[in-house]
C-alpha cells in the first residue's frame, strides 16, 4: 500500500520522468543484510560488526530508528544525472520505491516501509531523502495520519510480502 500527501502528488505530476539512475539500482542490487534484529543496506553497514541492543535504545530509542539512520541516503547524491526539479526527483523516487519494493519481495519474508521525503524549500536544488525499515508494532519514522500536516512532501510504501507479488 502507499500513502503519499498533496505536496508529493503535485510533484510527481509535474515530473517529466528521466532515465534511472544506476547507481541507485546498483546500491539496491548490493543488497540488505539481516543482522540480529535489523536489515541494513549492505552499502551502509559492516556484516561483521555487531550492534548492541543497548547502544540502539540509547542513541535512536527504538530498533526503526536504528534502521532509518543507517538506510538513509539522499537520491542526488546517487544520480550522475542533472536533476533541475522536484517533479523531477520525486518520479526517480516512485521509481526507486517500485525498485525497492520487487527486491524485498523477491528476498524477505517479513514487511517493510520504504519512505521518500524531500524538502520543498532548499535553495540547493532538489533533496529527497529514501530510507526504510521492517514493519514492528508500535514503531514508526512517520504518522501515517498525519502526512499532510508534514513541511515536507512524502511518500511512504508499506510492503507486506504476505498480500503482495513481484
Amino acid at each position: 500500500m502507499i500513502f503519499i500527501n498533496s505536496k508529493m502528488k503535485f510533484f510527481l505530476s509535474q515530473g517529466n520522468f528521466l532515465t534511472f539512475p544506476v547507481q541507485l539500482h546498483e546500491l539496491i542490487k548490493k543488497g540488505i543484510t539481516f543482522d540480529q534484529e535489523y536489515f541494513l543496506f549492505k552499502a551502509f553497514h559492516n556484516e561483521h560488526e555487531l550492534i548492541d541492543k543497548e547502544w540502539v535504545r540509547q542513541n535512536y530509542t527504538d530498533d526503526t530508528g536504528l534502521e532509518c539512520a543507517v538506510n538513509s541516503f539522499h537520491l542526488e547524491d546517487y544520480c550522475n544525472i542533472d536533476i533541475q526539479s522536484l517533479g523531477q526527483i520525486a518520479n526517480i523516487g516512485l521509481k526507486l520505491l517500485n525498485e525497492f519494493k520487487e527486491y524485498w519481495l523477491e528476498n524477505f519474508e517479513v514487511s517493510c516501509v520504504a519512505i521518500l521525503t524531500m524538502q520543498t524549500d532548499t535553495e540547493f536544488g532538489p533533496d529527497a531523502v529514501f530510507r526504510f525499515h521492517k514493519k514492528r508494532h508500535g514503531q514508526f519514522w512517520i504518522d501515517l495520519n498525519s502526512i499532510e500536516l508534514s513541511q515536507e512532501a512524502i511518500m511512504v510504501m508499506e510492503i507486506d510480502p504476505v498480500n503482495n507479488s513481484v
